[in-house]
């Protein structure tokens, strides 16, 4: 037996360093990147929950929505700015725009108990999805329009400036 454990110290050792390291970049790299991606999910699920919440809810109602659509917005922005570069390279990588989409949130908590046309709406989901490239859904020629959406919007900022 202890002729075995001389032959086989140095795998052991090397065994236990490559675990030691495993579990290092587990906490370190993959644990912010698996609850990014948590709260993208979760953001996906609550803005096409309230998507269209309309006028008709009691006001007590409204703010539950609103608070809920507010706080996943200040989550995920919260999440993509408090985290390493590895996480900002993540993002880079899948082309995710956490700014926009909390931005789009924020703007369905807004309209959430208001009386905002459908159009308006699906315009600020689709925002989102493809900020957060969840648009596989999506067909060509909405994504068509929504990027014309959006370069007329950013012409009328840069005239505003």
């Amino acid at each position: 037996m202890i002729e075995f454990l001389t032959k086989h110290a140095d795998e052991f050792l090397y065994g236990t360093l490559v675990a030691v390291v495993a579990w290092f970049m587990l906490n370190m790299v993959g644990r912010p990147i698996l609850a990014l991606r948590d709260r993208r999910l979760k953001a996906l699920q609550v803005a096409d929950r309230y998507a269209y919440f309309g006028p008709t809810e009691s006001p007590e109602r409204v703010r539950e929505v609103r608070r809920e659509l507010f706080d996943i917005a200040s989550e995920l922005r919260a999440q993509a700015r408090s985290h390493n570069w590895l996480v900002r390279c993540y993002c880079g990588l899948l082309r995710y725009d956490i700014e926009e989409a909390t931005l789009a949130l924020r703007g369905l908590a807004q309209m959430a108990g208001e009386n905002y046309s459908q159009q308006v709406r699906t315009n600020n989901l689709n925002h989102i999805h493809i900020s957060l490239r969840a648009h596989h859904h999506l067909s060509p020629e909405t994504l068509r329009k929504h990027q014309e959406i959006v370069s007329e919007t950013n012409k009328e900022e840069a005239k505003g400036q």
